[in-house]
């Protein structure tokens, strides 16, 4: 499991960087309007608490709630309206991205951090049409993530990995170089989560029986998932497809999904 990387531990195993501030002192930061409310949404439990930690050591950010699905992070997210929300990609009952963009269509000015285990152009891509103003991987360092809240917050793009992009950003020009990469990316089709298991699964090397076990689909539901990948790929065969696949960043040969 990816864990956030804390810069330095003592051995107490206390939280390192910004020292926790109290009660008294949150109390009157909130009521200064001086924090920034973040909310977040991530499905295992360590790495959930630790997020939630490293956002209460801080003087600056406050946690305005947590859930470990996308249907609850919605219901929730509408209830508290944070002004960060930090979220994962793969989540049950609804994914990030489609989380996000129920969100954002009701709440335009929420700032939505990606953090994740994915690296590929596909998932940074989709992220980022969906609204998302910055990406971040899980291995990145605990003050890594917690100034890209701050960052987001404050209307920038934070972007690890830059593979989509290219390039780092810089904060006057960052819009303009996203829209650019989502033009340049304009061949990557979206792939429902169905179809994006699917094809993990012929990324492993699994054949139609394999993958409808390990998912629970029927051998015709993974067939007809194919012939769909196939059709928004531009491809006729499963060499073909995980070749273009692998070549637009979607997904990785026989990688250990």
């Amino acid at each position: 499991m990816h864990r956030l990387r804390p810069e330095t531990v003592p051995s107490g195993g206390q939280l390192p960087a910004t020292p926790r501030v109290t009660q008294a002192e949150r109390l009157r930061l909130r009521a200064g309007g001086s924090m920034i409310r973040v909310f977040v949404v991530e499905d295992q439990p360590m790495m959930r608490e630790a997020l939630c930690l490293y956002i209460e050591s801080t003087n600056d950010l406050e946690l305005a709630g947590e859930a470990d699905n996308g249907v609850e992070a919605v219901e929730q997210i509408r209830a508290h309206r944070p002004d960060v929300v930090v979220m994962d990609v793969d989540l049950p009952g609804q994914n990030g991205v489609a989380a996000t963009q129920s969100l954002l269509k009701e709440m335009p000015e929420l700032a939505v951090l990606v953090v994740t285990t994915f690296t590929t152009d596909h998932h940074v891509v989709r992220a980022l049409r969906a609204g998302a103003r910055g990406y971040i991987t899980k291995d990145a360092h605990a003050s890594t993530v917690l100034e890209a809240v701050r960052s987001v917050f404050a209307g920038h793009h934070p972007l690890t990995p830059r593979s989509a992009l290219g390039a780092p950003l810089h904060p006057e020009t960052a819009p303009l170089d996203i829209a650019e990469a989502l033009a340049r990316n304009a061949g990557i089709p979206d792939v429902p989560p169905g179809e994006l298991q699917v094809l993990k699964g012929i990324a492993r090397g699994q054949t139609n029986t394999e993958i409808a076990r390990s998912l629970h689909f029927s051998r015709e539901t993974v067939k007809t998932y194919s012939k769909r990948l196939n059709e928004r790929f531009g491809t006729h065969d499963r060499t073909q497809l995980l070749v273009r696949a692998a070549e637009l960043g979607v997904v990785e040969p026989r990688s250990n999904y």
